[in-house]
């Protein structure tokens, strides 16, 4: 990342029980968590903008967005099941 950005660092958000809850797989300990999946996403940027500017405060190495994500859906059509990657 170079400190560019944050573009390439996947944030994956999760409903909870009457909230939202966000991680990032390249950056351990770095999360975010509010009422809406808007205001989650919104804390999450500011959260890994956050943790990313203290790594290099600390002179540490800031990680390459390497996880990544698949969407894969349950298809029942004619009484099977399968499944399908999305583009």
């Amino acid at each position: 990342m170079n400190g560019k950005g944050n573009e390439s660092l996947l944030s994956v958000i999760e409903e909870a029980q009457g909230n939202y809850s966000a991680y990032s797989p390249d950056l351990e300990g770095c999360v975010a968590a509010a009422k809406t999946r808007e205001e989650t996403l919104r804390f999450m940027r500011e959260a890994i903008e956050i943790h990313i500017a203290g790594m290099q405060e600390d002179g540490l190495p800031v990680p390459e967005g390497r996880a990544s994500a698949e969407i894969r859906c349950c298809l029942v059509a004619n009484g099977r099941r399968g499944s399908r990657s999305l583009p």
